[in-house]
């Protein structure tokens, strides 16, 4: 399992770094592609303890939050209540 997790440390930083250093959707994809790696994993580690997970509506949060921060960061949305109702249905 750890050896699983400095893979994709070693895989997911330059890749990540790449992004960043190009920004805008570069960087959003890049976000979002560890975004749902850690999703993928931190969900695997839940169900190892026999905890109940729903993959897909994580899937949705993780990407709606993210996205969310990329497009109030750009000026396209200004919603002030956005964050507080993804907060409310986690």
């Amino acid at each position: 399992m750890i050896r699983t997790r400095i893979l994709t440390v070693i895989v997911l930083l330059p890749i990540v770094l790449f992004f960043a250093y190009l920004g805008g959707l570069p960087w959003l994809l890049g976000i979002l592609l560890v975004g749902v790696v850690a999703w993928r994993e931190m969900s695997a580690l839940l169900q190892r303890t026999h905890f109940t997970v729903d993959h897909a509506l994580g899937y949705f949060f993780i990407i709606g939050a993210i996205a969310e921060a990329y497009l109030r960061s750009t000026g396209l949305i200004s919603l002030d209540l956005l964050r507080p109702l993804l907060a409310a249905l986690i």
